[in-house]
């Protein structure tokens, strides 16, 4: 079920040796070391140099590692593989820290605890060895679930001013995370909406008020980015014939239409990036990869399939959603059988996001590096719906209750 096939799309690359002790998708070290050189000789971020010329820093969707690896380079006086290290290593365990506190405040009774972090740790391992930015996707649900039931679904008591400081934090690290890996937010931010929109022991004035605070974090770091964006096109619009227009990536066809190949058949010769180019080069030669038109084609191409052979893409939907389930099955374990004990309000918030990661997997290659979304909160799952809660935490919200009796 996690074979890295050859054929796969990063798979040909990745990297585990032990230099850097983690797994590692090799064309992100040459973007990187672009990326330094960039800096090193421009003083601006986000700014690349490959050898000829300055060019914008590694890939559109995940342009976060090519702003902080440079720079722990940079504060920590590391060459590239430590400065890599250091921060996968950072995020994985930072993460692991806070979410175990976490689950020890909204865990009841030690044995609860004990077989709460125990779970965690042996999903964290496993997703240290998947290793790469994939381990975003982990870090992220690890913090958020644990604290977000202990702020949101916790005593009503609590302090607004530090029910807000989590919401703006959450916002934050949800923003940061996305910076890191594009598919890290979309299931975070469905888990936060949920949680305060029917968990939160609050009016709907404070449930308001709590949201704009949400949105607030979260757009904190994303206008940080975007000035610095704007900056490195400012620096590159100044070096006539060095700033790239076409640098933004089109990869949503790209990879639907590599996922038509995930079966044998006749139609698409195989889940590789190589088949994906040579069939956009046999229409336009001299369209440029994961360009807009390169995105057009491959949509043509990928709609086509799935029109005149339904039965054929349904099969493969087919195949990858019981990939998915066994996933599911795997690390959310016992949990299926007891999330019907809580209640409903929080279901919904622990299905949620569970459902917005799994989506994606149905239209791409189902590879293990894209499967740890899924494994994050099937394992949050499981270890909220089976092991003793705090009372607070696993008592319904009077208002979110109402809510849904009325619905």
């Amino acid at each position: 079920m996690f074979d890295l096939s050859p054929s796969s799309a990063e798979a040909p690359g990745f990297n585990t040796s032990s230099h850097l002790r983690i797994g590692f998708v090799p064309s992100r070290r040459t973007d990187l070391e672009q990326a330094i050189a960039g800096y090193e000789r421009s003083k601006t971020p986000f700014v690349a140099f490959d050898g000829k010329q300055f060019v914008p820093a590694g890939f559109a969707d995940d342009p976060g590692l090519y702003y902080f690896v440079p720079a722990m380079s940079r504060i920590l006086h590391t060459n590239l593989d430590e400065s890599i290290f250091i921060f996968y290593l950072s995020i994985l365990g930072i993460a692991f820290a806070i979410g175990a506190v976490g689950f020890t405040l909204i865990l009841s009774g030690w044995p609860s605890r004990i077989i709460g972090i125990g779970w965690l740790l042996i999903v964290a391992v496993l997703v240290y060895k998947i290793g790469d930015l994939y381990l975003v996707e982990f870090a992220l649900p690890v913090v958020l679930v644990p604290w977000g039931l202990w702020w949101v679904c916790g005593k009503p008591n609590k302090s607004r001013v530090g029910l807000g400081l989590f919401l703006f934090i959450s916002g934050f690290l949800v923003a940061t995370a996305q910076l890191l890996r594009l598919s890290a937010g979309p299931p975070a931010i469905a888990f936060l909406l949920i949680l305060v929109i029917l968990c939160l022991r609050a009016s709907r004035k404070w449930k308001l008020v709590g949201l704009c605070i949400l949105l607030a974090g979260f757009l904190f770091p994303r206008v940080y980015f975007d000035h610095l964006a704007s900056q490195r096109d400012q620096f590159l619009a100044n070096r006539p014939g060095e700033l790239h227009f076409g640098s933004s990536r089109y990869v949503f066809w790209h990879f639907a239409y590599m996922g038509l190949g995930f079966l044998r058949n006749a139609y698409v010769q195989g889940s590789c990036d190589d088949f994906s180019k040579e069939k956009v080069r046999s229409i336009s030669s001299d369209t440029a990869y994961l360009s807009a038109n390169y995105d057009r084609i491959l949509k043509r191409e990928t709609l086509a399939v799935v029109r005149y052979h339904p039965m054929f893409a349904m099969f493969t939907i087919a195949a990858k959603l019981g990939i998915v389930l066994t996933t599911i099955l795997v690390f959310a374990n016992v949990g299926l059988l007891f999330i019907k004990r809580r209640p409903p309000s929080l279901q919904i918030a622990l299905w949620t996001p569970l459902l917005v990661s799994t989506i994606p997997l149905l239209i791409v290659v189902p590879l293990k590096l894209y499967f740890v979304g899924v494994i994050a909160y099937s394992t949050m799952l499981g270890i909220v719906a089976t092991l003793r809660l705090t009372t607070w935490v696993g008592s319904p919200p009077p208002e979110a209750n109402h809510c849904l009796a009325g619905a």
